[in-house]
């Protein structure tokens, strides 16, 4: 179980029983018992956003799971102290399943991505999933106010397609209530008739987004389990051990922030567990099921099963190719999960200051010049020109943002202005939580990067630039309520696309989202370089911060991550 100052209740059988809104079919889960009772490791995947994060994970460095992973101190919204070892409902998974078949090759990838619904991982799914897993516990509940349906279906039938083909687990959370609106006001648990967004309670994005994923769990004869469900009788009758405080607290979504929400979520995970455990040794294993039989995909082939018809007509269509790229500095990964991954690939980019708007038409070789004047510090070189005024830049490494004791050291970092554009591991918030990204702070920052945009068929790394093909790029930045400011995005060598001005300042809500940007480029090349420069102009309130994360290229325009992403 989870660590916590509190004694949590354990559920009785007949709650734990309505968490299972579908167990699966035995030819879903019986490959998975089979490959446990044959002795070999299990390779458990998780998908989703926040609440997934919250699962935790174990050798995965600089991901935020594993502030999760029992042993590291993880900063908590109630009890004492603050910063105490926290173990993730996915990580005492792990351990039931140690308990139950002993393995110490057992492996745990976690693929959250906290901000980020599924329709725009979609294009790069698998840069961010091992090749193979036995099973996978996918969230989407604490996106569902930015979820597209269909996606849930998408996800599910491109991790199916794999070999061998994984037990899916669709777990669904709810929002309990509406956020206190001013310190020290209790929430309050959504009534009949509430609105909520454009529905009315007992509808709601989250029993949306759980009616999906049950279509999905009977479409493909995988499993769904609610925590809602479950838990509803005893929050509705007040029992002890189920209020707000108990089950999500203040926040009503996120079961780590409540004194009991990550030991129920623990509890519904490892009954599901025993109860296929159970149907397993029973014989309950279906026709076959040892080695389920392979999807056919493609249409006629020979031993294969036919693949179910989608619900969602767009989800018969394959994925556009797709070239993923992030901004997020390379990390070590755990050596004997190197291999499995499809990883993004990194963009070169370069940074600088300009005096004025327009094309950065860097220097080769830099000189010295003195400090600018009102900077301290490290000196800065010229870097070239823009709108007939001269750019400068620091030597590398440049800005560097702080890593260790990010807290006590991010006000000194920030009192030396950094004027260009920055890798950060965390946000640069009192959070200070895992979110990395390159950010701007200051008008002029300039970023200059480069993406091989040859994704069009039979294109390949040697293939000759197309100057005339058309293709989209997706650029995913973060837009919030206070000191976001404007960028120019244009295409300034080899591929060409119109002028954009992004708006990072969204003063209407009092959220941070990331946004994903899709615009056309002509262009299939290999070196297509883009221009971002921070805007001294910004609307009423905002400010000159801009935070860019990852960019996709595809071979035609997809609306899987044109929707707001919700932090």
């Amino acid at each position: 179980m989870a660590n916590t100052p509190f004694a949590t209740p354990s559920l009785d059988r007949e709650t734990l029983d309505r968490a299972i809104v579908q167990m699966g079919r035995p030819e879903a889960w019986s490959p998975l018992l089979q490959r446990l009772n044959d002795g070999k490791p299990l390779r458990l995947g998780v998908f989703g956003a926040s609440v997934a994060q919250h699962g935790g994970c174990l050798d995965q460095p600089y991901k935020r799971c594993m502030e999760f992973d029992g042993v590291s101190l993880a900063e908590m919204s109630w009890g004492e102290p603050r910063k105490r070892p926290v173990k993730g409902w996915a990580v005492s998974l792990l351990e039931h399943f140690n308990s139950l078949w002993p393995h110490p090759q057992h492996q745990l990838n976690n693929s959250a991505l906290d901000a980020t619904p599924a329709q725009a991982v979609l294009p790069c799914l698998f840069s961010h999933f091992p090749t193979q897993l036995d099973m996978v516990v996918l969230e989407f509940g604490s996106m569902a106010q930015s979820l597209d349906r269909f996606a849930v279906e998408a996800v599910a039938r491109r991790l199916l397609m794999m070999r061998p083909r994984p037990l899916l687990l669709l777990l669904s959370v709810h929002a309990w209530c509406n956020m206190a609106k001013s310190p020290g006001t209790p929430p309050a648990l959504f009534r009949e008739g509430d609105r909520i967004g454009s529905m009315r309670y007992p509808k709601t994005p989250w029993s949306v987004v759980e009616d999906e994923a049950s279509a999905v769990c009977e479409r493909y004869g995988q499993a769904c389990i609610s925590v809602h469900r479950a838990l509803m009788p005893h929050v509705r009758a007040g029992a002890t051990g189920f209020s707000i405080d108990d089950i999500t607290g203040p926040d009503c979504l996120h079961p780590v922030n409540g004194r009991h929400g990550l030991q129920y979520v623990d509890q519904m995970l490892r009954h599901y567990v025993d109860r296929v455990r159970l149907a397993y040794s029973r014989g309950g294993r279906g026709s076959g099921a040892a080695r389920a039989p392979p999807w056919d995909t493609s249409g006629g082939k020979a031993g294969s099963a036919a693949f179910p018809t989608p619900l969602h007509r767009r989800n018969s269509v394959s994925p556009p190719a797709a070239r993923c790229y992030s901004f997020l500095q390379p990390t070590v990964q755990n050596g004997r999960l190197n291999h499995l991954f499809q990883t993004r690939q990194p963009i070169g980019w370069q940074s600088a200051s300009c005096a004025a708007a327009g094309v950065w038409h860097p220097t080769s070789v830099p000189t010295r010049q003195p400090p600018l004047a009102g900077l301290p510090g490290r000196r800065y070189h010229s870097a070239g020109v823009s709108g007939g005024e001269g750019c400068v830049a620091r030597a590398p490494p440049g800005d560097e943002c702080p890593v260790s004791r990010f807290a006590a050291r991010l006000p000194a970092f920030l009192a030396t202005k950094p004027q260009g554009w920055f890798f950060c591991r965390r946000a640069l918030s009192r959070s200070a939580k895992i979110s990395q990204g390159v950010v701007a702070l200051e008008a002029g920052a300039t970023l200059r990067a480069v993406v091989d945009t040859r994704v069009l068929e039979g294109e390949g790394a040697g293939a000759a630039d197309n100057k005339s093909a058309a293709v989209h790029l997706g650029l995913q930045y973060l837009a919030s309520y206070e000191g976001m400011g404007k960028v120019e995005l244009r295409c300034v060598s080899v591929c060409s696309c119109s002028t954009h001005m992004l708006d990072a300042h969204r003063p209407e809500e009092r959220a941070s989202i990331y946004i994903t940007h899709n615009f056309p480029i002509w262009g299939a090349v290999a070196r297509c370089e883009l221009q971002l420069q921070v805007l001294n102009a910004s609307s009423p309130g905002g400010g000159t911060k801009f935070k860019v994360r990852s960019l996709v290229v595809t071979a035609s325009a997809h609306s899987d991550a044109a929707h707001d992403i919700r932090k």
